[in-house]
């Protein structure tokens, strides 16, 4: 596991790519998948989270951020590979039966501005019949244990690292 903190100048900066991919979902007529009465500034605070995940694996790998919008499942988030945050530390990783089986998932957990880099999986390993879950707020996905990560140090070992 990999703790890594935002400066206040990165805090921002999540903020605004948080706030640019939630005007575009709002322009695009994109409904937020976990929750579609989720109020605007839930919403947001969905995008800021996210960015702020990604911006923080990043930032701990000394990976370029580039910030991407509207890439949805045709791009990655940060050097080919997919960060999920989540806000609670007890949380698993979510991969969906539409994500790539081939794309390499890794899970960030925020609290506050510090973020812990928990460990990562492709796409194919994780989509095991003992990780579907259905919490009844979303479809079935899957959750992967934290436990069941590849932890950081392998992550270069990896097929789909670059």
């Amino acid at each position: 596991m990999i703790q890594v903190s935002l400066a206040k100048h990165e805090v921002s900066y999540a903020r605004l790519i948080g706030k640019i991919r939630n005007d575009e979902a709002i322009k695009a007529g994109k409904k937020n998948p976990l929750n579609k009465n989720a109020t605007f500034e839930e919403d947001l605070h969905v995008h800021y989270v996210g960015a702020a995940g990604e911006m923080a694996f990043a930032k701990a790998m000394n990976y370029y951020f580039d910030a991407t919008v509207n890439t949805y499942k045709n791009g990655y988030d940060v050097h080919k590979m997919q960060v999920r945050t989540r806000t609670k530390d007890y949380y698993d990783l979510i991969v969906r039966s539409n994500d790539k089986d081939d794309d390499i998932f890794v899970l960030v957990l925020k609290n506050e501005d510090s973020f812990k880099i928990c460990g990562w999986i492709k796409g194919s390993d994780a989509k095991k019949k003992q990780y579907i879950k259905n919490y009844g707020y979303m479809n079935p996905a899957y959750f992967v244990p934290q436990s069941d990560l590849n932890p950081m140090h392998t992550l270069k070992n990896s097929s789909n690292e670059v």
